[in-house]
């Protein structure tokens, strides 16, 4: 890069300046877009944990409907006196 030889070393003092504050700025914005790249990564996580705890949720009542109909099938069975096999 050629340059011109009007730019003495308090102007180029001035765009190297002006350059570190651009690259901090970039910096910046990666940080921010990061920032929601991670906050939508969370929103996702929130979502699925949901979805699976309704999911567990469902699974635990099933399991108790069913741990009841076990039980109320096991008290037929004691009083019809079926020998086991």
């Amino acid at each position: 890069m050629l340059l011109p030889e009007a730019l003495d070393l308090s102007s180029l003092t001035h765009v190297v300046g002006q350059l570190n504050q651009i690259q901090r700025y970039t910096e910046d914005l990666h940080e921010v877009e990061n920032r929601r790249a991670l906050k939508a990564r969370a929103e996702e996580i929130r979502a699925i944990a949901f979805a699976l705890s309704e999911l567990l949720i469902k699974g635990f009542n099933e399991d108790e409907r069913l741990r009841k109909r076990i039980t109320e099938l096991e008290k037929e069975l004691e009083k019809k006196e079926i020998p086991p096999c």
